[in-house]
Formats: structure tokens, C-alpha cells, sequence
């Protein structure tokens, strides 16, 4: 089965949640999916005002059938409070996908982090695939072990793996051989804007003093 019909529930028919979608990127790969009925995009931020949770749709493209919502909670909600805002935030992603509509519903993770079990639990996936934009073991070295025990659980369970770096699509293949075949390498896009015409020149030496 190929990325295409994991997302289209292979009948055309499906749906796609994306957590933690915070990088344009992220938004802009998703949102061109073909087959795919309603994509809802999550994103999160922290505020203290945000004590019982915010939610705000920031973007309805209906053209695409894209939804984005941005969650708002306060400081160490997916860390010390845990225990209290999983649930919540499990409920506001459950709230939102019930908005787009139907159909078979695929969840997408973006960061390897436990509370996102709550999520999939709540949505009972058809699919997942595990969208890895970065190596959390380098931001968090003090929990490495904890982080690479649950990656593997991840890769275990989901359809496809997708990695934004070569780097991380061969040390995947490498720790998770048995599953090497699930794992591709899709690198991050850019926008036209962003790109120099030209090559720039070397801005002259700083005086030493």
C-alpha cells in the first residue's frame, strides 16, 4: 500500500488529522494530498492565559478541504501537566475532526511525545503515519534512551514512515531494519521567494580591533 492510499483509506473516501504541524512546511505538503476528503491541521502554542485550553481556527481553505486550528495551552501542558491536558487536548482534536465532517479517519505524527496516545486513542485511526520533522533525541539528550524506545513503538505500529532528512531516513532504515521498507525520505519544500536569484558575494573581513 503506497502514501496515497494509506491517506484515501485506499477507497478515495478518507480523511487526514496532522499533529503538531507548527512548521509552514508541514501545511503546505499536506494540503495538496489528492484523494483526501478533510485534512485538519493542529497546531499548538503556550500561553498562560490558555489555562483551560484555546482553540482557534486560523485557516478554512475549502478549495483543498484543509482546516487549520491552532491550540493554545499553558506552560508544561505536555510535560508536567500531562496527566491533566492530554485528555483535554485529545478531546479539542476529537471536536475538530467531528467539524470537517467524515470519513475514514488517518492520524499523522509530527513529535514523537507520549501524550499523543491519548490522541490516537481518542480518533481510533485507520492508519498511521508517523511524520518525523526532526531528531528530538538532539533537543532533549537527557531523555534519548526514553525518546528512542518510543520512536520504535511508533515505526512498529504505523503504515509509513516519513522523514524530512536523509539523515534521519537512514538512521531510521538502521535502527528499525525490519521496517525499513515503510520508511521514505519526502525533504521539506520552499517557497519561490525564499531562494537567492544569484550567487552572493563574501561580505569583506571585519577589522580584527
Amino acid at each position: 500500500m503506497n502514501g496515497n492510499e494509506i491517506l484515501s483509506g485506499g477507497t478515495g473516501m478518507g480523511g487526514v488529522v496532522v499533529l503538531g504541524a507548527n512548521w509552514q512546511s508541514v501545511v503546505e505538503l499536506f494540503r495538496h494530498c489528492k484523494n483526501v476528503n478533510e485534512k485538519l491541521v493542529i497546531q499548538t502554542a503556550v500561553s498562560v492565559r490558555a489555562i483551560s485550553g484555546n482553540v482557534l481556527l486560523i485557516e478554512h481553505d475549502s478549495q483543498n478541504h484543509l482546516y487549520v486550528y491552532k491550540h493554545a495551552y499553558p506552560p508544561g501542558w505536555c510535560s508536567v501537566l500531562a496527566g491533566i491536558y492530554r485528555g483535554i487536548f485529545a478531546s479539542h482534536v476529537y471536536e475538530g475532526w467531528k467539524r470537517t465532517g467524515n470519513g475514514k479517519c488517518i492520524l499523522c505524527f509530527v513529535q514523537p511525545h507520549p501524550y499523543w496516545e491519548s490522541v490516537v486513542k481518542k480518533l481510533s485511526p485507520h492508519h498511521i503515519i508517523y511524520y518525523c520533522v526532526d531528531d528530538y533525541r538532539e533537543m532533549r539528550p537527557d531523555r534519548k534512551d526514553k525518546i528512542e524506545q518510543y520512536e520504535r513503538k511508533i515505526v512498529d505500529v504505523s503504515s509509513l514512515v516519513i522523514c524530512t532528512s536523509k539523515y534521519m531516513t537512514d538512521n531510521f532504515k538502521e535502527r528499525f531494519n525490519k521496517s525499513g521498507e515503510k520508511i521514505v525520505h519526502i525533504p521539506n519544500g520552499t517557497y519561490s521567494e525564499y531562494i537567492v536569484p544569484k550567487v552572493l558575494k563574501k561580505p569583506e573581513t571585519l577589522p580584527s580591533d
